[in-house]
C-alpha cells in the first residue's frame, strides 16, 4: 500500500499545471485569431508559441523533480506530457468557446471569408478543378464553423501536437537536469550541489 502512495501520479500534477498552460493556450490562440484583423502580430505569436513550448518543458522538469525525486524515464516522462496537453487542451477549449462565443464573433465569419477567398483563386488559376466542390465547400463550411467545432478542432490539433512535441521533450526532460530556486533556502538541494 505504501509503494502506491509514493508512486508519482502525473494526472494531479499535468491537471494542476494544465489550468495555467491552458490559459496559455488560449492568449497564443486570441493572438493567432487577431492575426488576421492585424498581421503585424506574427511575431507576438511566435514568441507566445515559443512560451508555451517552453512552459511545457518547466512544467514535465517539475513534475520530475518534485514528483519523481530528480530521475524520470522517457515513458513517464512522455504520458506526463500527454496528460498536460490533455488538461490544458480541455481548459483552452472552454475558454476558446467563450472567446468566439461572445467576445470576438466576427473571428469565424472572418476565416471562412479568408478560406472562400483562398479557394476561389485557387480554382481560378487551375481550370481543372471542379467549381461543383467549391459550392458544395461553401455551402458545408458555415456549419463546421461553429465556436463549439473550432474549439474542439482546436483542441484536436492540440492534442496532436503534444504527441508529437512529447517525443521531442521527454529525452530532454529526461537527460536534462533543471535548476529551481527554492524559497528560504532548501538545505537538501545545496547539499546536492
Amino acid at each position: 500500500m505504501s509503494s502506491l502512495q509514493n508512486k508519482p501520479n502525473p494526472v494531479n500534477h499535468a491537471m494542476l499545471m494544465g489550468l495555467e498552460m491552458g490559459v496559455w493556450f488560449t492568449i497564443n490562440f486570441i493572438v493567432s485569431a487577431q492575426q488576421l484583423r492585424h498581421p503585424s502580430l506574427w511575431l507576438l505569436s511566435w514568441l507566445l508559441t515559443f512560451y508555451v513550448a517552453y512552459g511545457i518543458y518547466r512544467a514535465a522538469q517539475h513534475y520530475k523533480q518534485f514528483e519523481c525525486g530528480g530521475t524520470i524515464s522517457f515513458s513517464q516522462a512522455y504520458s506526463y506530457i500527454l496528460w498536460l496537453f490533455l488538461c490544458s487542451s480541455i481548459i483552452a477549449a472552454i475558454l476558446r468557446f467563450a472567446y468566439l462565443m461572445w467576445l470576438d464573433t466576427d473571428f469565424l465569419p472572418a476565416m471562412f471569408d479568408s478560406t472562400m477567398k483562398m479557394l476561389t483563386e485557387a480554382v481560378n488559376q487551375q481550370p481543372d478543378m471542379d467549381k461543383v466542390l467549391l459550392d458544395t465547400f461553401s455551402e458545408t463550411m458555415p456549419s463546421l464553423l461553429t465556436p463549439i467545432r473550432v474549439s474542439v478542432y482546436y483542441s484536436m490539433f492540440d492534442m496532436f501536437i503534444g504527441a508529437i512535441a512529447g517525443l521531442i521533450l521527454a529525452p530532454m526532460v529526461q537527460r536534462i537536469k533543471a535548476r529551481f530556486i527554492f524559497p528560504f533556502g532548501n538545505k537538501d538541494n545545496e547539499n546536492q550541489d
